[in-house]
């Protein structure tokens, strides 16, 4: 439906927009999106559309940015506006600030997941304008520990609201609230400021808005020589996907907003009108046959065979229907579940892909290690923080031998303490040497194990020593930088030529960007001259990694489109597939927030009323053909068919496909590999199909020979079956002979077991 405060009573808002980009009048215009995925998409469309493929200003926004404009000065908007990051290091200081009752064990140390959660409802709460005076209200009529737990979290809301707006800092929430404090005049003077020529707005792909968002809403409506039109999905004569709306649409109507009838040439089509008119309402007899061929139900042994499938299907519509791969989409509600797997199989079938997945940046290998690396001094040289630092590689310390070090902290027993380390090394060179087995003393290989150890241990310790002191922000900011250009990590990633050097320089750009804001929120909260030891840094550090996360830049246009359906609301792909369709991921399980407090906690209905709506979003987001897909089991454990699945079969006829649909084809080299163990490689070289392949025979049989030798004579004396003495040359074995003795860590016998 279309929603207007205006005295029209009809519109046709494509052709509306349409005049706008034919006449090169974009100007006129404002769209106003849900996601910015949608907001670069409708951006690449306008730009296709605009005469000559090319247009000046593009007044594109999504409710956020959108506020924020009007809010704040485009040249300082970015630096007040709080990260993630930022605000679980505020929070945790709201904790550790204010005297708690349900929280009092807490005090000290809050734990991340619950720091990470109250963070979250402290957010929510801000979006939809509810205050800590109104929270400390609602807690009057609560009991127990319910009562307790909200006035806490009330009190650590206010507080944190007062840090924020002592330093400046805004979330998106409190942008919707200060804005509202502007009168009507203030306002449009402001939005005529920013879209001088805008006569005409258009809001189109959200599924719900806050009261606050409502109220902008309403205020640009408001604006002079100014039609303003949302368009609205919702649906009244099928409440059990839309009627989580009804509040929103009544809130709609009681300022001032009316439906008018929708002139556009379609609306919806056959299948999108089914499936909100009937979708989830008692069943008839007859199902929808029209779409049979159009809807595949594709079935999976596991989730590992399900994007196997997935992979088999898209790369035949590539290949064989010439479908451009950014034409095929890829859509789960729990994303988490699939990701490393479909980064496997797609690379492996070589399907080109974009992948979006938020990654945790303290999962990050070079922030554990930088991390750990100052930790040694924070926990005094304790060896596991020396090991699991340098160990992984992405530290580069000129000649440190850590398997030396390793040794010599085995042999001396020495577990933690700087002090201790360089004693006890001393001490142990401060013995004679010995030639005899029953002398006192150390052989010539412990001293030269000890010197090496005693030389790496100084090393470590004065990369570590301008962190010893008390420092103020600027002196820690200045040692840390140095302490990165010492290791040479912009160099070593730049270099690097595996398959994670693009994350790990993303990651490694968003923890630069994280410790930066991190030291700004400290100059704005203490005096320059304040100091502060390496425990304050890094504690703040480990929060405000906690809560960083990151994604990888999408390449427009590049691959099948990888992503969750929150993201796909208001696009439109030719061969969609919505996967992961079993119980647990779509629906999900209804667990209720606990820091939630009394009404403002989402209740069971309306958690599964918008589960459904999601789900029916989705099913309106493909134009050929639409495929769902589910595994049946995971590991030992059998998984439960989404009733959603359940609901949307008992409505359409569908053309159903397993694994044995895709028997017919190699669509890979490991299964043309499997394939050839089976029939032989002598009966595949003389096959016509293989010819012009240009595969590699020779290599292929070389390996099948070794791995035949491997299986008839395990244990014989050959260098496949592990026994290479026999073909080095006498230099190589010294060198082995010299690794026996060695310590190694665990990371470096996981990487020796890599080894094929």
């Amino acid at each position: 439906m279309i929603l207007t405060k205006n005295s029209r009573t009809s519109v046709d808002i494509d052709l509306e927009v349409n005049q706008k980009i034919e006449a090169g009048k974009l100007n006129e215009l404002l769209l106003i999106v849900p996601t910015n995925r949608k907001s670069r998409y409708l951006k690449k469309e306008l730009i296709s559309l605009s005469p000559g493929k090319s247009t000046g200003k593009i007044n594109l926004e999504t409710i956020g940015t959108y506020s924020t404009k009007l809010l704040l000065d485009n040249s300082d908007a970015s630096s007040k506006i709080i990260s993630d990051a930022a605000s679980s290091v505020l929070i945790k200081q709201s904790f550790q600030d204010v005297k708690l009752k349900y929280f009092s064990y807490y005090k000290k140390d809050v734990p991340t997941g619950t720091l990470d959660r109250i963070k979250n409802v402290v957010s929510e709460y801000k979006k939809h304008g509810i205050t800590p005076k109104l929270l400390l209200e609602e807690s009057k009529s609560l009991e127990g520990s319910e009562k307790l737990k909200a006035e806490d979290i009330a009190v650590i809301y206010e507080q944190y609201q007062n840090k924020c707006d002592e330093l400046g800092l805004n979330e998106i929430g409190d942008i919707y609230l200060k804005l509202l404090e502007k009168n009507q005049n203030e306002f449009e003077k402001k939005f005529r400021t920013l879209f001088p020529e805008v006569d005409l707005v258009v809001i189109n792909g959200f599924d719900e808005f806050t009261s606050p968002e409502i109220e902008i809403i309403t205020r640009s409506a408001n604006v002079m020589n100014l039609e303003l039109f949302i368009y609205f999905d919702y649906y009244n004569y099928n409440h059990s996907i839309f009627s989580h709306l009804d509040k929103c649409y009544n809130k709609f109507s009681a300022k001032g907003f009316k439906e008018i009838e929708d002139k556009s040439q379609v609306v919806y089509n056959e299948f999108q009108n089914t499936v909100r008119g009937r979708l989830f309402k008692p069943k008839t007899k007859d199902k929808v046959k029209r779409f049979e061929k159009d809807l595949i139900w594709l079935k999976a042994g596991n989730r590992v065979e399900e994007i196997e499938l997935i992979a088999k299907e898209a790369k035949k519509l590539i290949l064989n229907h010439n479908v451009e791969p950014d034409k095929i989409c890829l859509a789960f509600n729990l994303i988490q579940n699939y990701s490393p797997v479909i980064r496997d199989v797609f690379t492996n079938f070589g399907i080109p892909f974009n992948l979006t997945d938020r990654y945790s940046l303290s999962t990050s290998p070079i922030v554990i290690a930088l991390i750990n690396f100052l930790e040694i001094l924070e926990n005094d040289f304790y060896y596991k923080n020396i090991f699991r630092s340098l160990s992984l590689n992405y530290l580069k310390i000129a000649q440190i031998d850590l398997s030396n070090l390793l040794k010599a902290s085995v042999n001396l027993k020495i577990v933690s303490g700087y002090k201790n380390w360089v004693d006890k090394l001393n001490d142990a060179l401060h013995q004679p040497t010995v030639y005899e087995d029953n002398e006192r003393g150390i052989t010539d290989r412990e001293r030269e194990v000890y010197t090496k150890a005693l030389s790496d241990i100084k090393k470590i310790f004065e990369l570590l020593k301008p962190f010893t002191k008390l420092l103020t922000i600027s002196e820690f900011k200045e040692a840390f930088y140095n302490l990165i250009f010492s290791f040479e990590i912009p160099a070593l990633l730049v270099n690097s030529k595996d398959d994670t050097t693009e994350k790990n320089i993303k990651a490694f750009e968003e923890f630069l960007s994280t410790i930066n804001e991190l030291l700004d929120l400290f100059r704005l909260e203490y005096k320059d001259d304040e100091k502060f030891p390496i425990k304050f840094y890094l504690n703040n550090i480990r929060t405000a990694v906690s809560s960083s996360r990151y994604n990888i830049k999408e390449k427009p246009g590049y691959g099948v489109q990888i992503t969750t359906i929150n993201e796909i609301r208001g696009l439109k792909f030719d061969y969609l597939f919505i996967s992961g369709l079993c119980d647990g991921d779509f629906p999900t399980r209804y667990v209720p927030e606990i820091f939630f407090s009394g009404s403002y906690v989402k209740n069971e209905k309306n958690h599964q009323t918008e589960e459904r709506y999601h789900f029916y979003q989705s099913l309106c987001s493909w134009n050929k053909r639409l495929y769902l897909t589910h595994p049946v089991k995971e590991e030992r454990r059998e998984l439960v068919t989404s009733n959603f699945l359940d609901e949307f079969l008992c409505l359409f006829m569908v053309t159903e496909k397993s694994s044995l649909n895709y028997e017919d084809n190699l669509y890979s080299k490991e299964e043309l590999l499997k394939y050839i163990g089976k029939v032989r490689i002598e009966n595949i070289e003389e096959d016509e199909a293989f010819k012009n392949l240009n595969i590699d025979f020779k290599t292929i049989k070389h390996a099948a020979e070794i791995d035949k030798l491997r299986t008839e004579n395990p244990f014989g004396e050959s260098e496949y079956t592990g026994f290479v003495s026999k073909k080095l040359l006498p230099n190589s074995k010294e060198k082995l002979e010299a690794l026996k003795s060695k310590e190694y860590s665990i990371s470096q016998l996981e990487t020796y077991a890599a080894c094929p």
